[in-house]
């Protein structure tokens, strides 16, 4: 059998590795966190860019997304697991260095929105949160949309929000 969520992750992975050669980009990096309590984990963010002091953490998500909002019920296409997932990383890293960005990644149905997918501040700082992917729709060409997503993050993601 075939994990196609693991082969999405790494197909990201990939892709951000080629286009961003001047980055350390890391797959999976292992985060040790409460060592010396009983409690404590390890934490493995899909992926993680590195430059200088600058970084960018993404948690890739095979799961279908047309950017339904929230509603009394839950949180619409966004699971909340992943959500507070994804936070956690950014916390962690906005310890480390200049975070950037972070966010979740994931294949789309729906053309990317920059007003709807991206948060100039997350929850702990000023680095955005960001809801973004590779469009993958009928009749639509892959390479123009890895394309289109990878230009995203070096004009809209590589650059500071300051407040």
């Amino acid at each position: 059998m075939i994990d196609v969520s693991e082969l999405f992750e790494l197909y990201l992975y990939k892709l951000l590795k080629k286009e961003f050669s001047d980055w350390e980009v890391i797959h999976e990096e292992q985060l040790r966190v409460y060592t010396s309590a009983f409690y404590n984990r390890n934490m493995y963010p899909d992926i993680v860019m590195k430059k200088d002091n600058d970084l960018l953490v993404f948690d890739a998500k095979y799961k279908k997304m047309n950017f339904r909002g929230s509603d009394n019920l839950g949180m619409g296409d966004l699971d909340r697991g992943d959500f507070y997932q994804i936070h956690t990383y950014m916390s962690y890293y906005q310890n480390e260095g200049n975070l950037l960005a972070g966010g979740l990644l994931y294949p789309m149905d729906e053309q990317f929105y920059k007003d709807k997918c991206i948060s100039d501040n997350w929850l702990g700082g000023d680095g955005k949160f960001i809801v973004d992917g590779i469009e993958v729709k009928e009749n639509l060409d892959i390479k123009e949309s890895e394309k289109a997503f990878i230009e995203r993050i070096k004009e809209t993601y590589l650059v500071k929000t300051h407040t």
